[in-house]
């Protein structure tokens, strides 16, 4: 198993030459999980047509229940795209599609919207995630923003909805 991460993998060529390899070779031996955001699924679809025989699962990061959100949480991102392609991939593969979700101030109180919409979108499964500071922000603001640290003052409202809802971070 071959897990393809970091950055976008739709648009890197080492990957998307890797993969057209891995594709022509027809070895069901090898399986990929491919994590990406989800915005060029259908631009790339015909090697991702030819490549799903060896695609085990597809985990595509959302962080958000609307657009409004989303447009905070993912700079650039395009909602309505994201939305699109995900549709499009469960119309023509039944493989597992995951949807992840990195818990922040801005998005936790949209995690029972969240499951309903992997519902409707027909994602099988949700990975719920804990912020990390990669560098982005200094240490006040990603403190702000972590809401599941359990110093922060909205920690117990976000213990709250996890354990209505049953889920483990």
């Amino acid at each position: 198993t071959i897990r393809w991460a970091g950055g976008e993998p739709f648009i890197s060529n080492a990957y998307l030459d890797l993969w057209e390899y891995i594709a022509k070779l027809k070895n069901k031996n090898i399986k990929n999980i491919i994590q990406t955001n989800g915005s060029y699924l259908k631009k790339k679809q015909d090697l991702l047509v030819d490549f799903l025989p060896n695609i085990g699962s597809i985990r595509i990061s959302f962080d958000a229940a609307t657009p409004e959100t989303y447009h905070k949480v993912r700079v650039n991102g395009q909602w309505n795209r994201l939305i699109e392609n995900v549709k499009w991939l469960r119309s023509i593969t039944d493989i597992q599609i995951s949807a992840d979700f990195v818990v922040q101030i801005d998005n936790y109180k949209e995690i029972p919207e969240f499951i309903l919409l992997c519902k409707e979108l027909g994602i099988d499964h949700i990975n719920w995630q804990k912020m990390w500071n990669w560098g982005t922000w200094n240490q006040d603001d990603f403190d702000q923003r972590n809401v599941y640290n359990s110093e922060h003052q909205e920690y117990s409202t976000l213990l709250d909805i996890t354990k209505k809802h049953n889920i483990k971070l």
